[in-house]
């Protein structure tokens, strides 16, 4: 966790969104869904999905973490749902934070 705050401090400075959302769901459904967009796309981009399930459940479980200790910022979605479902959520969202 302290890597990635390190990382978005050298990139952003003070800056920070007023919302973010965090897309999430297990790491077996991500990888999934990523082979299989990489072997309908062939794009040869797949090196991080490479990595070994322990690599990407740490990063899932960071990024989780730091949605926790900033809560009002940063936004949970379960990615696992529906694309519908998926939009429902965000929209319900940016009504409450933004009054869309």
């Amino acid at each position: 966790v302290d890597r990635i705050w390190d990382l978005q401090k050298l990139a952003l400075g003070d800056f920070a969104p007023d919302l973010t959302i965090l897309l999430d769901q297990s790491v077996e459904k991500g990888l999934a869904r990523a082979a299989s967009r990489e072997s309908r796309q062939q794009s040869g981009e797949d090196r991080f999905e490479r990595l070994d399930t322990e690599f990407h459940q740490t990063l899932r479980q960071a990024y989780l973490d730091i949605a926790r200790t900033d809560d009002k910022r940063i936004c949970v979605v379960a990615a696992d749902q529906s694309i519908d479902g998926v939009h429902v959520d965000i929209l319900a969202i940016l009504l409450q934070k933004f009054g869309m």
